[in-house]
């Protein structure tokens, strides 16, 4: 069990520009100890590669290779208004210790390659309670839902957004279908780096992670619940690695079917821009 006291785990949607301010915002408020994000573990040893003057969207970029020549990849883009991004910079803003807690491509590759039958993953069309919920609030699809409630309401605070999306993303896991084993062992792999981080400052961590994981985590770190563990077949793997990668707001539009991406991404870019400037400020 982790004292949860001490964490502070922060649901967000990928790439979303009141996620991100709401992160920046909580995280130079309460200057925590540590933060830990939701992205691949092994790329942690080349965090400062991140600060160097990239042009954004940049992705980190995993790849392995299996004995027959076959290649996978995997793109974990960042873009400014990403809330991974401006967790990144206000980690550094308040100097505390920054790490990275999804389990690696490599690892998560061999896993998938361990099973006998393809599963579905998290998908829109897996949870009803956004149908119902978009139907109640006249919108037309997940998309026009999240801007509704979060990203239309410019004083939107970080505590504010904080409970509004616990809530949210708490309703929506509770009543999906399904979650996959991967999924489950992803949070397992998370719940440990969480501990390890827990267990090492003094502080506050706080943990930048996709909302759907969110409850997930939350019975991992009381002991509600066990990780999963699923079978890897990683010995097949025989090269891989991780590095940064330019990227682009085309390839992060989800309509070219990346599916954490958002429509119109360079629009959100617009957005975040104008609101920076009313703050006095931008951050990127």
């Amino acid at each position: 069990m982790v004292d949860l006291e001490r964490v502070t785990l922060f649901p967000i949607r990928h790439h979303s520009p009141a996620g991100a301010r709401a992160v920046r915002d909580y995280i130079v408020g309460r200057r925590p100890a540590a933060v830990l994000i939701e992205a691949p573990a092994d790329f942690e040893p080349y965090l400062g590669e991140l600060r160097r003057p990239h042009r954004l969207p940049i992705a980190i970029y995993s790849y392995v290779q299996r004995e027959n020549g076959e290649r996978l990849n995997a793109f974990f883009p960042l873009c400014v208004y990403s809330p991974e991004w401006q967790a990144l910079l206000a980690a550094e803003v308040v100097g505390c210790e920054v790490g990275l807690i999804d389990m690696p491509w490599r690892q998560q590759v061999g896993i998938e390659l361990g099973r006998e039958e393809e599963e579905a993953g998290f998908g829109e069309e897996m949870w009803p309670y956004l149908e119902r919920l978009g139907k109640e609030m006249g919108v037309e699809t997940q998309d026009d839902l999240w801007d509704r409630l979060f990203e239309i309401e410019p004083d939107l605070g970080a505590e504010a957004y904080l409970e509004r999306a616990k809530m949210f993303f708490g309703h929506v896991r509770a009543t999906g279908n399904y979650i996959r084993r991967l999924d489950r062992a992803r949070e397992g792999f998370m719940a440990e780096r969480i501990r390890e981080m827990v267990a090492r400052v003094a502080g506050e961590v706080v943990v930048v992670v996709g909302g759907l994981h969110w409850s997930g985590l939350v019975g991992l770190l009381k002991g509600e619940v066990e990780a999963e563990v699923v079978a890897d077949d990683g010995e097949s793997l025989v090269a891989g690695g991780v590095t940064l990668t330019p990227y682009s707001y085309e390839r992060m539009d989800s309509g070219r079917g990346y599916g954490s991406g958002v429509p119109q991404p360079g629009f959100y870019d617009g957005v975040w821009r104008a609101r920076a400037r009313g703050e006095g400020v931008v951050h990127e």
